[in-house]
């Protein structure tokens, strides 16, 4: 197999992954929008090999002010053998309706 198709089969299983996880991130406060991409600090890909995701909130809140453990955002969901990290991105929108 080709990289190219390797690069296709994982990207789909990261979408699976998602799909599994997108609803329950959804409701968590804040959250505008998920994705998959590559994990960036100050702006710079950090794991440009590795994919990640991307978990956008209208805030960045540390952990020590969220009250409420189900609204935290782990650093990383875990499926089995898999490990997918996440990045929380600030946009600062605002709230979306449900």
């Amino acid at each position: 197999m080709g990289e190219r198709a390797e690069e296709g089969k994982t990207m789909l299983m990261y979408k699976i992954l998602l799909n599994s996880i997108r609803d329950d991130v959804l409701t968590k406060k804040g959250v505008v929008g998920v994705g998959i991409g590559y994990k960036r600090v100050d702006g710079k890909e950090v794991l440009p090999t590795q994919l990640c995701f991307l978990i956008y909130v209208i805030k960045k809140l540390k952990s020590n002010d969220v009250w409420d453990n189900k609204e935290m955002i782990p650093p990383k969901y875990t499926f089995g053998e898999i490990e997918v990290l996440t990045d929380v991105i600030e946009t600062g929108g605002e709230p979306r309706a449900l």
